[in-house]
């Protein structure tokens, strides 16, 4: 395959490095190798930049079709520039390109300030009536508070007398984002930022940062942060960051951070840390890794070495009792809530192992062995399942 390694180092205005800034690189153009198999469609790359400002991306070049492999970059304002990559070049600064590469008929972004100055509005004077703007059409000469629309195209879309709340493209809010409540379902993908709440349905993903609650339910994925709650289906991967609550259903994993509850069902696999204001429940998950409530949650096991009255069990599911040393007794157990199951597996043959039948230990929870009178005791190895009933533990090893 023909392609090209573009580096770049991104600083800001103040020449200071921008780290974490998201470029994205469109190939206008599809084209081929004349002794290939394949054909490269014009598609869409993205490039991330490190705590540096550096960063870089493999770009295709067209070989045989004698097709310039022109693109696009847009830069994190969304001001966008157009480049050629050489033909035959594997590796090339991105600076280069802006500089010296630009497709015929292209401007120089760089320019003078004299320039500058006489496209800003502010340095125009007189007005121009509609009547001398060609191709104007009618909508222009209507007030904006109360635009009548039949028939027409927005975003690419004949909307018609169809529902003028829906807003359809093969690429929604791609460049300047949408500052307010998006309220239509969206037959595309959300790219930009949504300043608001988006509520309408999404078919397609949502890449873009939305600064409000996504209450829609969007097919496909969402890789954009949500300053607010996650109440919508989701039928994708979430790997943007929640600011808030996941309430809705996600067919996938969450690998973005949660700062609230995770009340809807997962069915993949939680990986972020969800820092729970509340009780979070989850019916399908796999859990590989991520804390809940503080509390890590990737390896569910415990080991004691020593007598306990108070142990806390907390998220914990198998709780080994090291007698190497010592024999070891069990009063009583902290932390159990409702529904958890604990496993007491005594893993080392020396000495022995002793759970004691309801001490009555203040703080703690009583520990109700089968017969209720009998404290156990194990002297080879092996083990014993408890159940919580969210006050206090019982031996289910017996029916």
């Amino acid at each position: 395959m023909a392609n090209c390694t573009v580096n770049y180092n991104l600083k800001d205005a103040g020449y200071a490095n921008y780290a974490n800034q998201r470029l994205i690189f469109d190939l206008l153009n599809a084209g081929a190798e004349g002794d290939g198999d394949y054909v490269v469609a014009a598609s869409r790359v993205f490039s991330t930049s490190n705590s540096n400002g550096d960063g870089s991306v493999d770009l295709f070049v067209n070989g045989d079709s004698q097709i310039e492999s022109v693109y696009v970059v847009t830069f994190p304002n969304h001001e966008k520039i157009k480049f050629i990559i050489p033909s035959g070049t594997t590796t090339i600064e991105l600076a280069n390109l802006i500089v010296n590469y630009q497709p015929t008929g292209e401007s120089n972004t760089q320019q003078s300030s004299v320039y500058a100055a006489a496209i800003q509005r502010a340095n125009h004077t007189g007005t121009q009536t509609l009547a001398t703007i060609s191709d104007a059409g009618t909508i222009a000469s209507q007030d904006a508070s109360s635009v009548a629309i039949t028939g027409g195209v927005i975003n690419g879309a004949n909307i018609g007398q169809s529902n003028p709340s829906d807003i359809k493209g093969t690429e929604i809010i791609a460049e300047n984002g949408f500052t307010g409540n998006l309220t239509g379902n969206v037959t595309g993908d959300v790219t930009g930022d949504v300043t608001g709440n988006l509520t309408g349905n999404v078919t397609g993903d949502v890449t873009g940062d939305v600064t409000g609650n996504l209450t829609g339910n969007v097919t496909g994925d969402v890789t954009g942060d949500v300053t607010g709650d996650l109440t919508g289906n989701v039928t994708g991967n979430v790997t943007g960051n929640v600011t808030g609550n996941v309430t809705g259903d996600v067919t996938g994993d969450v690998t973005g951070d949660v700062t609230g509850d995770v009340t809807g069902n997962v069915t993949g696999n939680l990986t972020g840390d969800v820092t729970s204001t509340g009780t979070s429940t989850f019916t399908t998950i796999d859990v590989n890794g991520g804390n809940i409530s503080g509390t890590t949650i990737v390896n569910k096991s415990a080991t004691i070495s020593a007598d306990t009255d108070n142990y806390d069990v907390a998220a914990v599911n198998v709780l080994f009792a090291d007698t190497t040393n010592n024999s070891i007794i069990i009063g009583g157990l902290t932390g159990g809530v409702a529904g958890q199951t604990l496993y007491i597996v005594k893993n080392n043959i020396a000495n022995s192992l002793t759970i004691e039948n309801n001490e009555n230990i203040a703080g703690s929870q009583n520990i109700y062995l089968y017969g209720n009178s009998t404290d156990a005791q194990m002297d080879d190895y092996g083990g014993i399942t408890l159940v919580c009933d969210g006050t206090k533990w019982i031996e289910m090893d017996h029916k």
